[in-house]
């Protein structure tokens, strides 16, 4: 808990939520993918809104804000600062695995304070691992569905690093062919894309890689034909409605 912290600890604390306030904070439950969504403090709040989106799992990676409905979902609450030198890292694996879970039960929410960074963070991960995107493709599928999504420096060198070594064990958009090796696409519409709820996480990428590259049009992404070139702190609260 934040209360038992140090003086560092508050300051980090402090600074953290005061760089998080700058923007005009929205309400928005904003949709990344089906049963994928991202947004802030006040979109937390909402939980009819969030009930009416079929959310069941909620990611909490802000250390201010509580878990405002514990009685209705289920939580993974994160403890991480907005800041550059904090190591997100640490929790992507632990977040990963928790919107998984989240998705395949009907939905789940991520959020911090603002929605700008730590949030943002942490669902690139998911995507990069998840659906084989590399980083800039998951960068830019999040701002479509919010547009003032914004990791800090710190995170975006370590999604950066985090995606490489991924890519490097097998994990993540690569797979094993290593960088600009990309998979065939498949036939356009195959089940198994960002877009489709029924799909399955097992682990061979270079499979959904390729079924990602087949649908880039519907995500607005280029494709790779036509693209340019680029120069665990956690708690998990199964909690919810009794049956």
């Amino acid at each position: 808990s934040p209360l038992g912290r140090s003086p560092e600890g508050w300051r980090r604390l402090r600074e953290s939520h005061d760089g998080a306030s700058a923007p005009v904070m929205d309400v928005a439950v904003d949709m990344v993918a089906p049963g994928l969504y991202i947004g802030n403090v006040r979109g937390a709040k909402r939980s009819k809104r969030l009930q009416a989106e079929g959310i069941t799992h909620i990611l909490n990676c802000s250390p201010m804000v509580p878990c405002f409905h514990r009685d209705k979902f289920c939580y993974l609450e994160l403890e991480v600062y907005d800041d550059s030198d904090e190591d997100i890292a640490q929790h992507f694996e632990a977040a990963i695995a928790f919107v998984r879970e989240g998705r395949a039960a009907g939905g789940v929410f991520v959020h911090c304070f603002a929605g700008t960074s730590r949030s943002a963070a942490l669902v690139a991960a998911y995507l990069i691992r998840e659906e084989a995107l590399d980083l800039e493709e998951a960068l830019a599928t999040i701002k479509r569905a919010r547009a003032s999504v914004r990791p800090n420096p710190g995170f975006m060198e370590q999604l950066g690093h985090w995606a490489r070594d991924d890519a490097e064990r097998g994990g993540g958009a690569w797979g094993d062919r290593g960088p600009g090796r990309r998979a065939p696409a498949r036939a356009a519409g195959e089940k198994g894309s960002l877009f489709s709820r029924s799909r399955t996480c097992s682990g061979r990428r270079a499979r959904a890689r390729a079924r990602v590259l087949a649908r880039r049009p519907a995500l607005g992404l280029p494709h790779p034909a036509r693209a340019q070139p680029s120069g665990l702190g956690a708690r998990a609260y199964p909690s919810g409605p009794k049956p």
